[in-house]
Order: C-alpha cells, then structure tokens, then sequence
C-alpha cells in the first residue's frame, strides 16, 4: 500500500519513468534484431546424417530451372562423422526449384543408411526429416533400387551406377517457409528481451533513483572544480557540467551514427559485391582521382535520411533548451547519450553485418599455407619467347562480364546487350565454363580494379593486412611480386598504360610503374593536348571516345620503333553508378546502364577494326577482359536473375596458338596471367605461373583442382607467406 501511496503522489516521475521505459524496449528491440541476425546469411545449410561414418565425397546439387548441371554442386563439410552439411548461400536458396543429393560417390552394389535430412540455421536444426517423413519427401531416385524405414534407418539398397536422390518440391518450398518461421521465433525472443530489459529498468529507477542522483550531484562537484571544464560549458542557463558533457557527446554520437549508418547503405546499395578487403586497400591509398559525382551522389540518395536525422536532433536540443523541468531531470538528460550510443551502435552492427566483417575478423586469426603451396613465381620457371616477339593490346573493360550476353549465348540478360563482344568471343578464342560465351570467376582480393589488374598480371590476389605496412605511408606496391610488366620489360618491350582517369586513384600508379616502367597516359596527361581544355573534367576524367582516339594515336607511334610494345588500356565509361552516356549512347533499352553497356560493346568492336586494319596487326595478340564484376548495386538488384554464376567477360584475339581446352573450363582471373603469355607465343616450362593455369593447356586450374569455395576460403585466411613474400610486411 505504500508503494501506491506513493506512486499516487508523484504521478509525474510514473509517467516519466514509463516513457524511459519505452525508450529503453524501443533501443533493446532495434539494438538485438541486427545482432540475432549478424551471422545469418553465412550458416545456413542442409545436413545429410548417416547412420556409420560418412562415405567419401557426398554432394548436393540444386536445380535453378535448367535442371541439374555439374556446374551448380555443393560438396559436403563434414561435422563429426556422421553428418555431412550442404552449406547453401542466398543466390542458391531464392532460385532453387529442386534439390538433388548423391550420398555417395562409388557405384559399388552396396546398402547404405541414413538417419535424417534436415535443414539447419545458425548451426540448429530447426527441421528434420526422419523415418516415413523422408521417404515422403523423396521425389525420384536413382541407382537406388529400393528404400524402406528399418530400426528407425532409411535404408537404401542395392546401390549401383550413379546413385542420387531428387527431393520434392515441398522440401524445396519448406526451406524458406522454415527459415521465416525460425526468423519469428527469434524475432519474439528478441522481444521478450527487450521487455525484460524494460522491466529491469523500471525496477532500478525506482528503488535505486536517489542513490543515483546523490551521485550525480557528487560526480558533478567534482568536475566543478576542474577550471577549463567549469568555463567552457557554462551556458545562460547555469546547466550542470555533466549534463553539458553529456549533450555535446549526444550530438557527436548521434551524428556519428547517423553518418555511418547513411553511408554505409549508400555504398552497400550501390556498390555491388563491395568486400570488407577492398575497404580496408582503398583506406590505405592515396584517394586521389575519384569520381566527382560520387559525393554529389551520396547526398543525393541519403538527403532524406540526412534531413530527418537532423530535424530529429534539432528538436531533441530545442526541447531540452526551452524545459527546465526536463533539462534537469537526471535520467531524462541521461537518455539522450543512451538513446545517441544506441544509435552509433546499430549502425555499427548493421553494417558490419552487412559487409560480412564478423567473418573477416574470425579469418584474421585462421592461417593458411594455400598461396605458398600453390604459388609458381616467374623467377622459378623459364619463360621463352619467340624469335620474333609479339605486340601486346590489353584492353581492360571496366565492369564487363559475361551476364550482360542473353542467356542463348551464355550470359543471364533476355536480350544481349554486347552483342558485338558476343561476336568477337565467338569468332576468336572465349574461355567459359559452358559451351556457350563465358568468362572467369572473380575470388577473393580480385573483385575492384587495380585488384583485377594485379590478379591478371601477377596471378596473385590483392590482399593488405588490416594492420598496415608501408602502404600507409605508400611507398610500395606488391614489391615481392613479379607481374606481367616485368617479364615484358625484362624481354625489351615498349609499354604503355592509358587511362580517362587520375592513374593516382587505387594505387595504380604506383603499380604500374614500380611493375613494368610503364610509360602513363592518364587525364594530366590528355590534359596537356592543344585539343583539351586545362580543366576538362567529365565522369572520372574524359569519357571513352577520347580514350579510343588518343589510343590510336599512341598505339600508332609504339608501331613505329622497333622494339615490340605492350599498350595496356581501360576504359571508364561503364563504371558504376549508371555508367557514363556519352553522345555515341543511343536510347535502346529501358535503363541508362544498359544503353553505356551497349555502347561500350560497339566502341572497343570498332577499335578492334580499326587495329586489324593496321600493318601491325598481324604480329599482335588483343586481349579483352573486364576487370571485375560491375558493383552496380541497383541494376544487378533488379535485372539479374541467379539463373548462372556471374563471370567476368574474357576474349583473345590473334592469338599465336590455338586451343581446344576453352570450353567447359572452372577457372578465375588469375588464370589469365600465364595464358596470356601463351597467346604471345611464349613457351613456359609448365602450365603454371602465380596461382594461375595457362587455359590453352589441359592442365587443371586451382578451381578444377579445389573448387572456389575453397579457393576463396583460403584466401581470405592469413597467408604469412603472402605477407612476407610479396608485401615484405
């Protein structure tokens, strides 16, 4: 009776301690709902459990319309041993119609059984299927000739050639409808947190309220008498010195927050495949050269997030200015730091999260010897040319790949939006993974620019420690490494790199010409011509049309010595977000990107005209390659399909030798390094150099060999070798 008593006569401190205490449900809610899903997307999987140990090499293969191909296989990680996971990532669960698992490799006539199939979140299995229950879901079979329950065991029997199980299309619709159901649980249970959270405070603010201001009040006495603090933050108003603190930490953690978190979804949204490895390069180089229109571009996507942050916390300090009655308040002061830090804090968690940074961490303290058992340095090999040395043309596409071709071609699109690279990849040599136009598979530490470069010359992906090295202060690039340019200019070679940009921005440079002497050819340079203007800026720099005319006439004096050139270009217009459209772009299709695609695919096809045209032709090797995925977030968001891989686009033109090997290959960019030689003519004593295969060969690729998973895997682990080696760190 006491206690209501007293509530009765201080009714305003009850309805001031029930709004904190909706504050601080409404903070646990937002706070646990990022953190419960942090690891969402990485373990998810379907677990095959044998009653013995598992066999040897059980997979999972998934239908996304085409049927079952060999190109779309999960291989099992095997837990204990018995239980064989099928980790399944986003693509593969939203476009999958069908499951099919083969639970042993061998064809041998034996009987094999199985306990469960289930499917499984986080590491919990969250549904199983046992007994009757997986008899039920069991659509066809084959090499099976019978199935029955025995003991509580699905025994399969008399197994012959080529043994698997087609799953129904209810399991394959359950997954998701799983998945959700689990999602709700942990949504409740993140609620149910949230009102204990609540609780807890009601609890403490009540019993333990004038505890905490006599603590207040002496905390606040104490700073008193610190000079510097009692001046500087004395307002009109003689506000307390702590509660002056605590504002001025509100605003700049709000701020902070709201920053980060409208920035990171700015880049998450449009920056496509975006790694938390290509962050952390970027942070160390130089910056210098990026594209005017990204800032503009930022404020233009987040202006509304920005305006209502900032009405929000204009209100907040208007509000604590004009009521005293609040502005004192101890609690109600103290909310605004814990309501500012809850905002930092989701933001950090959310794009953490989204950026796939837990996994980077945990990665950080696993090490691997993948690189130093599978890396070929050129020093060790011996790499002959021919008597007569080839021109080189490498011509980089900036974010080119094989998706934009429609799908009767190879690529993903309903119609081909490069059809003239689709034709010049059919009428001269394309290494894909089917029998149609393909590309390579980008890995880890090769998935932006000057990363997709270093792969292709060096076959060495970019990776930078997260602690630094002397590209804090940038004075080297990958000096252990030995690229492309190197071995050309060992063998007496011109070489020369063009681009419609600053060759400062991503440290490209400083690779080119610490790797090879390039001679550079970048907007300074363009800027210097009678034709350009001083301050001629447009996109990232000049626009592809000058590129190609400028190229032609460098191309042309390189003809002219006597030595043997390499000129090495890359183009600018397709770069993300929505490309450049240019006055050659024409209005062809529903999206600008499309129509800068369209166009990029008629100008270099025109180029490559134009150099078959020239008396140098004949000796030259063309080399067309994009130099990574396109990162533009919105147009693959809503034109790709998942239907195949996505794969970087790839064409040899002129080669010096010819292959049968380029279809129905598994490989990445790294491949590219030592085939590229090859194309010019050049003998290796092996088919290997850097991490890369020569693709005019039949020997295996590390992707044949191990699979990307495990490629990128490896990768992403701490190599020391790399770190010492090739970096000196």
């Amino acid at each position: 009776m006491k206690i209501v008593t007293q509530l009765k006569q201080n009714h305003k401190k009850v309805i001031e301690i029930l709004l904190i205490s909706l504050i601080i449900f409404g903070i646990a809610s937002v706070s646990s709902l990022p953190i419960s899903s942090m690891f969402e997307n990485d373990k998810y999987n379907i677990r095959l459990t044998y009653k013995d140990s598992v066999p040897d090499s059980p997979q999972l293969f998934y239908d996304t319309g085409n049927s079952f191909v060999a190109q779309q296989c999960v291989n099992a990680t095997v837990v204990g041993e018995r239980q064989a996971d099928f980790l399944l990532n986003d693509a593969i669960r939203k476009n999958t119609v069908s499951y099919r698992i083969d639970p042993i490799s061998s064809s041998e006539n034996i009987d094999l059984a199985l306990q469960s199939l289930s499917i499984v979140i986080d590491g919990k299995e969250i549904k199983t299927y046992q007994g009757q229950d997986f008899i039920d879901i069991i659509d066809s079979t084959n090499g099976i000739t019978g199935i029955k329950v025995q003991n509580g065991y699905i025994m399969l029997s008399d197994i012959t050639v080529d043994p698997y199980i087609v799953f129904s299309k209810d399991f394959t619709t359950s997954i998701p409808e799983e998945s959700v159901q689990y999602r709700h649980a942990v949504l409740l249970r993140c609620i149910l947190f949230s009102i204990i959270c609540a609780v807890l405070f009601v609890v403490c603010l009540f019993f333990l309220r004038k505890p905490l201001i006599r603590f207040g009040d002496y905390f606040e006495k104490k700073l008193k008498k610190i000079p510097f603090l009692n001046k500087s933050f004395m307002l009109r108003e003689k506000l307390s010195i702590p509660r002056k603190l605590l504002y001025f930490l509100s605003v700049l953690l709000f701020a902070t927050g709201v920053i980060l978190y409208s920035v990171g979804q700015y880049f998450l949204k449009n920056f496509n495949g975006l790694s938390v490895e290509e962050i952390i390069f970027h942070l160390k180089v130089p910056k210098t050269g990026t594209g005017n229109d990204m800032i503009i571009q930022y404020f233009v996507s987040e202006w509304k997030l920005l305006v209502i942050s900032s009405c929000i916390l204009a209100g907040i300090i208007i509000v604590l200015r004009l009521h005293k009655s609040i502005r004192n308040r101890h609690f109600t002061n103290s909310m605004a730091i814990v309501l500012s830090l809850a905002v930092l804090i989701v933001s950090i968690v959310d794009v953490s999260r989204d950026l796939g940074l837990p996994k980077y961490i945990a990665n950080l303290s696993a090490s691997s010897t993948f690189i130093e058992e599978n890396y070929v340095s050129p020093t060790d090999i011996t790499i002959t040319f021919p008597e007569t040395k080839r021109n080189l043309i490498f011509i980089y596409l900036e974010s080119m790949e094989s998706t934009f071709i429609s799908k009767e071609e190879g690529g993903c699109m309903p119609v081909d939006l490069i059809p003239e690279l689709t034709q010049l990849a059919k009428d001269n040599i394309n290494f894909s993974e089917s029998d149609l136009v393909g590309g390579a598979t980008s890995t880890t530490g090769s998935g932006w620019t000057i990363a997709g470069i270093v792969a292709t010359t060096t076959g060495l992906p970019l990776l930078i420690p997260i602690d630094g090295n002397s590209y804090g202060e940038y004075s080297s690039f990958l000096p252990g490494a030995t690229s492309l340019g190197e071995i050309l200019q060992d063998n007496g070679y011109n070489q020369e790199i063009m681009v419609g940009s600053d060759l400062s921005f991503g440290g490209r440079r400083n690779y080119f010409t610490q790797h090879g002497d390039y001679t550079v050819y970048d907007l300074f340079t363009a800027r210097k011509r009678p034709d350009l203007p001083d301050n001629y800026s447009v996109w990232w720099g000049y626009e592809d049309t000058k590129l190609y005319s400028y190229a032609k006439e460098e191309i042309t004096k390189l003809s002219q010595n006597t030595k043997p050139f390499n000129f090495t270009m890359l183009t600018v217009d397709s770069h993300h977000i929505g490309g450049y459209l240019c006055d050659l772009c024409k209005n062809e299709h529903e999206s600008q990107y499309e129509n800068v695609l369209s166009c990029a695919s008629r100008q270099v096809a025109s180029f490559v005209k134009w150099i078959q045209s020239q008396d140098f032709y004949a000796n030259t090797t063309i080399v067309i390659t994009g130099d990574h995925p396109t990162m533009d977030n919105d147009y693959i968001t809503s034109h790709y399909d998942n239907s195949k891989p996505r794969k970087v686009y790839n064409c040899f033109i002129n080669s010096a030798i010819s292959t049968t090997n380029n279809k129905n290959r598994e490989f990445d960019s790294f491949d590219l390094f030592p085939t590229i030689l090859a194309a010019m003519n050049c003998e290796l004593s092996g088919d290997r150099l850097g991490l890369g295969t020569n693709l005019f060969s039949s020997s295996d690729t590390l992707a044949e060999i191990y699979g990307y998973d495990m490629i990128n895997e490896e990768l992403s682990k701490t190599s020391r070798f790399y770190n010492e080696k090739m970096l000196s760190y």
